[in-house]
């Protein structure tokens, strides 16, 4: 993976070989895949949940929509380290189990060496966590607890309740991102 490009300072440069794209597009593919089977399966969960509240104060359609596209970002960004966690499991025991670890390490490859995609993958993704985390999940956050429709008919004794709530999430994006 690296080598000298003949530089007089004695750089190195490090290329990504056809190993580490392999892994590493089997690594994000099978992340990607994840995520898109399971982020649906929360957002039906919680529309079974809301769908009363939904009806019964008439949320308009466009509402509805906005709501779950905020709901989509939030439930994702929660949902990223656990699928992260479970992609490399999956991925890794699909490598065992067709030998293909086996097969590249005899060949001479170092243990740490075959982890580099997997570093790289991880970087990517804590890239992109992060950036959502701190700039589009606040966002999502907030509009998904503004909705109206959600709290049209609650007591006034809930609304202390609701600020509890605003402020806890808010303290765990705060958290989250240190």
């Amino acid at each position: 993976m690296e080598s000298n490009d003949g530089g007089s300072n004695g750089q190195k440069t490090i290329r990504v070989k056809i190993l580490d794209w392999y892994i590493l597009k089997r690594y994000l593919l099978t992340f990607s895949v994840m995520l898109m089977l399971f982020v649906p399966i929360g957002i039906m969960a919680n529309l079974a949940e809301q769908v009363g509240k939904i009806i019964d104060n008439n949320a308009p359609l466009e509402e509805v929509l906005v709501y779950y596209g905020n709901f989509t970002i939030y439930i994702g960004s929660l949902l990223f380290p656990i699928f992260l966690f479970l992609s490399v499991i999956f991925f890794t025991s699909k490598l065992a189990n067709n030998t293909e670890i086996v097969a590249i390490l005899s060949s001479g490859v170092s243990f740490n060496r075959f982890l580099r995609p997997y570093f790289i993958g991880a970087s990517i993704i804590a890239a992109l966590m992060f950036f959502m985390v701190m700039f589009i999940v606040p966002h999502a956050s907030k509009e998904i607890l503004r909705n109206i429709w959600l709290r049209r008919r609650i007591r006034m004794t809930h609304f202390v309740l609701w600020d509890l709530v605003i402020e806890f999430t808010r303290t765990l994006i705060l958290v989250r991102a240190l």
